[in-house]
């Protein structure tokens, strides 16, 4: 009998999400419930939840297997992970589907992280993408850009592309005057979505710092870092910018 693992991670916001999926039968409600009401961690005549399920399993001690292996069995596994998580000011949530599998997710925030990145230009300003959000790039003529209902649009190989102006997004001057201009493709939740900018500059490696308590939840951005140049620049996090252009919640930075 074989199984399938399978282990996934990217960048979410200020975040690093980390999921482990498996196609397993999921985790057993009844099972869980049983041996609670065995430890005395519930009563006898109360039944539990999902919610309730997933909490037990991170208990100290707890285990839904019926004998001690080498492998299962002590109860000193999932509560000590969950700690760890804990002290690294992470969080773990597990999502779980009867005869399907689970899925869990460990987020941890980025505080010092090393990635490749798209360093691109619009007006007087430079800002780094994350290379792993990048699909591709293309080069346009402004006159290109179509509006369908009041929103700017690009058509890509017959596909419409919604397009996002990052010098609008943060209420930049001067943007875009070009005639010719580079869509940065990103691919957000299966959905393809164009970041307009006046140059390419390049592929870098860079750092992703925080942007301290004050300024890391401004919608957008990921971080700061450095290219050599003596001046600081932003890393975008295209993932929560197409949230803050899709819900109308633009701001000055």
């Amino acid at each position: 009998e074989r199984g399938l693992i399978k282990l996934m991670a990217f960048q979410r916001g200020n975040n690093v999400a980390i999921q482990i999926h498996d196609d397993g039968r999921g985790i057993q409600l009844k099972r869980v419930q049983d041996q609670a009401r065995k430890r005395g961690l519930i009563g006898k005549d109360h039944s539990i939840d999902l919610k309730e399920c997933i909490d037990l399993i991170f208990s100290p001690g707890f285990s839904s297997s019926e004998e001690v292996t080498e492998l299962s069995g002590r109860g000193v596994g999932l509560d000590v992970v969950k700690k760890n998580i804990s002290d690294l000011k992470g969080t773990i949530n597990v999502m779980t589907e009867d005869g399907k599998g689970s899925i869990f997710e460990i987020t941890l925030p980025i505080t010092l992280a090393i990635i490749q990145a798209l360093i691109v230009k619009t007006a007087d300003d430079k800002f780094a993408i994350p290379l792993g959000s990048v699909s591709e790039t293309v080069r346009i003529r402004s006159r290109e850009i179509q509006t369908v209902e009041r929103k700017e649009v690009y058509y890509l190989r017959d596909k419409t592309l919604p397009l996002i102006r990052i010098n609008e997004v943060f209420h930049m001057k001067n943007g875009h005057s070009r005639e010719r201009l580079f869509i940065v493709v990103v691919k957000i939740a299966e959905q393809l979505f164009g970041l307009v900018v006046d140059e390419l500059v390049g592929q870098q490696e860079i750092v992703i710092k925080s942007m301290g308590e004050r300024l890391k939840n401004i919608p957008g951005i990921a971080g700061a870092t450095e290219i050599g140049e003596k001046k600081p620049i932003l890393v975008l996090d295209p993932e929560s910018m197409v949230g803050v252009v899709t819900q109308g919640k633009v701001r000055a930075v």
